[in-house]
């Protein structure tokens, strides 16, 4: 007859988080609280009054130009689209100057 190994003891207690899932689940919480604090931001500036609501749906579209052109000159490089890229930067600059002093006024 073999020997019977003893039977390990289930561990029910709590275990320990290890150091890289507790990294995963903080960054995790600081990507929900930042996706909320922008859909808070965001949902402010679409109730606001209609000047500012449209200076911030113009600010979004300038946004999404911005980053698809930093997109387009990862691959390849070109003075005409750093230019465009320039003015677009300036006008995005420009947008959240006048909603900034909109709302300082109100």
């Amino acid at each position: 007859m073999a020997e019977q190994q003893p039977r390990k003891k289930l561990s029910l207690g709590r275990k320990t988080l290890s150091t890289n899932r507790t990294t995963t689940i903080s960054n995790n919480l600081k990507t929900k609280l930042q996706e909320k604090k922008e859909s808070n931001i965001s949902s402010f500036f679409k109730k606001a009054n209609k000047e500012i609501s449209g200076l911030y749906a113009e600010r979004q579209k300038v946004c999404e130009q911005i980053t698809q052109i930093e997109q387009r000159l990862l691959f390849a490089k070109s003075e005409p689209l750093q230019e465009f890229l320039f003015e677009l930067k300036t006008k995005d600059f420009e947008l959240l100057s006048q909603i900034n002093a909109l709302i300082q006024a109100a």
